[in-house]
């Protein structure tokens, strides 16, 4: 085939290898236009019916172009292939015997010459078509298929299936009422317990009596009794343990926020919460508040607050006062060698010395208000203790 179509010129070729590779790709809408241009110009080019057959999607089209392909290349096996399929695809099956087959169509010119100029049919020359080739497709007669009556459908196992379940049903129903009165006639049968009950009455001589009932005794309320110091590390300068329970306080001098010289010993027959402290402890600056209200309540009982604020200088301990507007003397130890006297580990740090200048009790970690005031209200003599 291809050396009949030598006449085919460089704009022909261009023409039909554009439409081959847009159909390659998929766009067979772009590639028709060309096809037709191609046929109109060479009507007898046996490969540009075949690629316009392979393009077109209507059947009766698609054999249209492989009659042309056969009239200009009888002996083109392919086009013949793809014709009879087509033909098969259209032409319905014969449902009955007697039926005359339909005639077979034989291909047009077969003995035209290879070369012979071959019209281009109406819908593919038309100018104005729009190369959709649905509108100028030749009918094909079709010969409608009789009807052909449904198959029934086999039934014939539902009456079997119906009758099983009713004969289970009725088995299991039969069980269940002979399980049911064997159940009730064991029942029955079962003899029921006699209880005999005997008549007792009382003696003509008995008489009630009263009897006493011992009142309710009062439960003493166990007594706090104070621990001794929790048992303290050295600190980081080598100071030791504070002062235990019972022993006596430490005596030491530092200056006031305002100057004066304090002395705890100064405070000799009243009892101290001695308290150490720094501005930059969150548990702190918790219980400052807490001992502000301590010392407000007991104050006129003769309490004295000491707040040691430990390693600041005395300018943030005066802005925490004033803040917090606190009434009781605050004395700065700057060194923290008195601090470490007392236990110079951490702080929160309490110490409740009663007025012999004796420690009655201590703890360390922050303090609430509730244990702030049971330990005052101790160290006061306001809580009775049990006698010795």
């Amino acid at each position: 085939m291809d050396q009949k179509e030598t006449h085919v010129d460089t704009l022909g070729g261009n023409l039909l290898q554009q439409a081959e590779t847009l159909l390659r790709n998929g766009n067979r809408q772009a590639a028709l236009p060309l096809l037709v241009e191609y046929l109109q110009r060479y009507p007898n080019s046996a490969r540009g019916w075949w690629v316009l057959g392979i393009a077109v999607t209507d059947p009766r089209q698609q054999i249209d172009c492989m009659e042309h392909v056969l009239a200009i290349d009888p002996g083109f096996a392919p086009a013949r292939a793809r014709l009879e399929k087509l033909k098969q695809r259209l032409e319905p099956s014969a449902p009955f015997a007697f039926e005359q087959p339909a005639p077979q169509r034989e291909p047009a010119r077969p003995s035209a010459p290879a070369f012979e100029e071959q019209p281009a049919p109406s819908w593919a020359s038309e100018p104005s078509a729009p190369y959709t080739f649905e509108e100028q497709a030749r009918p094909a007669p079709v010969h409608p298929a009789p009807r052909r009556a449904p198959a029934k459908k086999s039934t014939g196992w539902v009456l079997p299936v119906m009758v099983g379940l009713i004969l289970t049903c009725a088995l299991f129903g039969v069980i269940g009422v002979i399980v049911i009165w064997n159940m009730q006639r064991t029942t029955l049968a079962a003899p029921l317990p006699v209880v005999s009950l005997v008549a007792r009455t009382l003696e003509p001589t008995w008489t009630p009596t009263a009897t006493l009932t011992p009142r309710p005794t009062l439960t003493p309320i166990p007594s706090y009794t104070p621990l001794p110091p929790l048992s303290l590390l050295d600190g980081p300068t080598g100071g030791g343990s504070g002062p235990a329970y019972g022993s006596p306080s430490i005596d030491f001098t530092l200056n006031s926020l305002d100057g004066e010289r304090v002395s705890l010993s100064s405070y000799r027959g009243q009892p101290v919460l001695l308290f150490f402290w720094a501005t930059w402890c969150p548990y702190c600056r918790n219980e400052v508040a807490a001992l502000k209200d301590i010392h407000t309540a007991y104050k006129d009982q003769g309490l004295v607050v000491l707040a040691v604020e430990v390693g600041e200088t005395a300018s943030a301990g005066r802005s925490f006062r004033d803040q917090y507007d606190l009434s009781f003397p605050i004395l700065s130890d700057t060194s923290g060698n008195v601090f470490r006297g007392y236990s110079g580990e951490a702080i929160p740090l309490n110490y409740f010395i009663d007025a012999n200048g004796n420690v009655n009790y201590s703890q360390l970690g922050m303090m609430d208000y509730t244990n702030l005031n049971l330990r005052v209200r101790t160290l006061l003599n306001l809580i009775p203790t049990p006698v010795q």
